[in-house]
């Protein structure tokens, strides 16, 4: 199995967070990886940045990674996000299929 697409939110808080945060992200990331075609999918907090947080996404195709994009959980997301107030920027690639 080849990962033939790869799908990134970056996610920046207005001010550090506490553990419920953290819970709910590593939650959400769970439920991704059961995604059908997710490869992998995993929750970072930055390191030297305490406010910023990295979701990826490995996918084996393109539009399992749309389907993702296009899910219930992900809509359920950004609408905690955008609660929170944070500053969200989407990245994806793909390989030619």
């Amino acid at each position: 199995m080849h990962i033939n697409a790869v799908s990134t939110l970056e996610i920046r808080t207005m001010e550090e967070t506490d553990e419920r945060f953290e819970w709910r992200l590593r939650g959400y990331s769970a439920r991704f990886a059961q995604a059908e075609g997710c490869i992998g999918f995993s929750v970072v907090k930055g390191e030297n940045e305490p406010c910023l947080w990295i979701l990826t996404g490995c996918w084996v195709t393109p539009s399992d990674m749309k389907n993702h994009f296009d899910s219930t959980s992900m809509k359920e997301l950004i609408d905690f996000l955008v609660e929170k107030c944070t500053n969200l920027k989407f990245a994806s690639f793909s390989a030619d299929t």
